[in-house]
C-alpha cells in the first residue's frame, strides 16, 4: 500500500501502518485526514475527521463499513475519530464546511 509521502510529518502524528491495515481490511481506496495538526501531536479531545472513499463505492450493507472503519480507526488512534464519505464532502451544500474541510485534507492513501 502506499505512504503518505505528500505529508512526511503525518507519519510522526499518526499509526500509518496500523491505518494502512485496516484500510484493506475494509476495502479503501483512499483516505484522507482533516484536523491533525502537524506542528504538535493531537489532543485527546481535538476532533480528527477522516473522509474515505471504498473500492468499488462498496459502503457495506447500510453504510456498515463507515461504522466499522470509524470504529477500528477510534482504536489505533485512541479516541474517537469520524469518519465520512469523501463524496459527500465534495457533494455538500454548506459551501463554507466543504471547503474548510478538502482544504485541511491531507491524503494518506
Amino acid at each position: 500500500m502506499s505512504t503518505a509521502h505528500d505529508h512526511p510529518e503525518l507519519a510522526t502524528k499518526l499509526p500509518l501502518e496500523r491505518i494502512y491495515e485496516l484500510c484493506q481490511k475494509h476495502g479503501v481506496s483512499e483516505l484522507s485526514v482533516c484536523g491533525v495538526d502537524c506542528e504538535e501531536r493531537p489532543a485527546a479531545d481535538d476532533e480528527t475527521l477522516f473522509l474515505v472513499t471504498f473500492k468499488d463505492d462498496d459502503f457495506g450493507p447500510w453504510g456498515s463499513k463507515l461504522d466499522e472503519l470509524e470504529n477500528d480507526l477510534s482504536g489505533v488512534m485512541h479516541r474517537k475519530v469520524h469518519v465520512t464519505s469523501r463524496r459527500g464532502i465534495e457533494q455538500s451544500s454548506n459551501a463554507v464546511r466543504r471547503v474548510q474541510v478538502l482544504g485541511s485534507a491531507k491524503r494518506i492513501l
